[in-house]
């Protein structure tokens, strides 16, 4: 993920380097960023761990990572960025560059994982019920999800280093090897197999791989809920034309639980999915981007600098997750884990959210 200010992309004057409108804008949008996530983030993290001290739930461990990916992305990408754009050089050294740009592409690969794991978890609770239950196996899959974020970032370590121009030796930067390539040695790194390849390389693990196993598994989960509902729908009838009154005793004996467990398995359901949709939404502009620079680099840099700012996009996603699953699913009364009595005294008409 090639975010670095570029020493070849900054105006000019007499006196020395000057920032450019695009990075003004970065830096106030990062700023935002933030200023807004950084407070829903927190607020949410204390409810999720409140409420899985209670229950022990695996969908609020799931969530307690996705939050944790979220605020390590406001912190390493979002607070990083504004500070880099504050000062406009690099002040932290060699070693540090390598270390934010590993945990920058760590956190954004690791929230793709727990975005991917979530929505495996709901397809495995769709067909395996009763042993989609086990806290164990959601706790192999985070943990497979943290250690395929870190392996996959490890070249970050590598590729990327601290440079200083030619004609500016007080403009330090921590830039791509091939940014520096293309300074030090006047060659077009943008035409470079190598860059290809690296670049195509980041966007299919942090995307593309996993938006190709969130549609599948989301095909199979559409696919299963119409088959019961129509199923459902059709068993219904049937008992409704044998006896009249056999729906009235069912929905009186599903309204001491098994209704309201079925409720909140759908609204999770339609949380993993308005989730998936919100990361789609927010990473397909910088991908769009992306993928134009690789594939026509000459056109892609007379409009880098109008809209690099769409990169900010998938920042956003961190910012509006905790808006998705904290909203629909903090205030809910863990119906699970107390006694059904108490909910009812405590819930109020159109207020109950799972």
């Amino acid at each position: 993920m090639d975010m670095a200010v570029n020493a070849s992309d900054v105006a000019f004057n007499a006196s020395g380097l000057t920032p450019l409108t695009t990075d003004y804008i970065q830096m106030y949008c990062n700023a935002a960023m933030v200023l807004v996530g950084v407070p829903l983030n927190v607020i949410t993290s204390y409810y999720l761990v409140r409420q899985y001290q209670s229950s022990t739930s695996r969908i609020h461990l799931l969530y307690l990572n996705l939050n944790l990916s979220d605020l390590m992305v406001l912190f390493f990408y979002s607070l990083t960025k504004f500070f880099w754009l504050f000062t406009y050089k690099w002040l932290a050294g060699d070693a540090v560059c390598r270390i934010m740009k590993f945990l920058e592409s760590f956190s954004f690969a690791f929230s793709s994982n727990v975005i991917v794991t979530i929505a495996i978890d709901r397809l495995y609770s769709l067909y395996k019920p009763i042993s989609a239950e086990s806290h164990g196996r959601a706790i192999k899959m985070l943990g497979s999800a943290w250690t395929l974020a870190a392996l996959t970032s490890i070249p970050q370590l590598f590729v990327w280093q601290t440079y200083v121009p030619r004609d500016y030796p007080t403009f330090t930067q921590c830039v791509s090897q091939w940014i520096a390539k293309e300074d030090e040695y006047n060659q077009t790194s943008s035409d470079g197999i190598s860059w290809r390849v690296y670049s195509a390389y980041h966007l299919l693990i942090i995307f593309w791989i996993p938006l190709i196993i969130l549609v599948i598994c989301y095909g199979f989960i559409l696919k299963a809920v119409i088959a019961v509902a129509r199923t459902a729908k059709n068993d219904a009838e049937i008992r409704r034309q044998s006896d009249p009154h056999i729906l009235e005793r069912e929905a009186l004996y599903l309204s001491n639980g098994h209704e309201r467990l079925r409720k909140a398995k759908v609204k999770a359901w339609k949380m993993t999915l308005v989730l998936v949709t919100l990361y789609m939404t927010c990473w397909f502009p910088y991908n769009t981007l992306s993928w134009w620079k690789i594939i026509h680099p000459d056109s892609y840099k007379n409009t880098e600098n109008h809209l690099y700012f769409l990169h900010s996009l998938i920042v956003l996603n961190s910012v509006l997750n905790p808006l998705v699953y904290g909203r629909i699913n903090i205030p809910c009364r863990l119906v699970l884990a107390r006694p059904v009595k108490k909910t009812k005294k405590k819930s109020r008409p159109g207020r109950k959210r799972c």
